[in-house]
């Protein structure tokens, strides 16, 4: 979530942050049902503890091919900020 916010200020022009926040909040809300949908039929499948371990196997897989795509190295690397750009 925070590399997505991240994102969302260096990426995203002023007049439509509020816009692109405003769908970034509604995706953020609906994967808490879905999350929930995919547990129950998780656990109905394979045991409760190893559903756990499926679910941030995912994560890490997902992590992982973000970091693939050229422009977001981009921006997580921090290229282009000075260290007077930044307020202590």
């Amino acid at each position: 979530m925070a590399l997505s916010f991240m994102m969302f200020q260096n990426v995203v022009p002023g007049e439509y942050k509020g816009r692109i926040f405003g769908i970034m909040s509604a995706i953020a809300a609906g994967m808490g049902p879905i999350a929930y949908m995919w547990v129950g039929f998780a656990s109905d499948a394979w045991s409760p503890e190893i559903i756990p371990i499926i679910s941030g196997v995912g994560a890490l897989i997902l992590a992982g091919a973000m970091l693939v795509i050229p422009r977001l190295r981009e921006h997580i690397g921090g290229k282009g900020v000075e260290d007077e750009d930044i307020c202590v």
